[in-house]
């Protein structure tokens, strides 16, 4: 085994790491997540306070 082999082996398991650790995505669907307005395409929530907010209801509803 080479040195790239050793590289490219070590990368594809950091990769792997990241994947399976990174945080779920929301599907885009027009509305705010946490009020249900309507929100540009782009984004999942109308402002910053809504984010936060459904951040907090979320992991309060983990049991964090």
């Amino acid at each position: 085994m080479t040195l790239d082999d050793i590289a490219s082996d070590t990368e594809e398991l950091f990769r792997q790491q990241a994947l399976a650790h990174r945080k779920p995505q929301l599907p885009k669907t027009g509305f705010c997540f946490n009020c249900s307005e309507a929100v540009p395409q782009h984004a999942n929530f109308c402002d910053c306070d809504c984010l936060k907010d459904y951040e907090r209801r979320t992991e309060n509803a983990k049991g964090r």
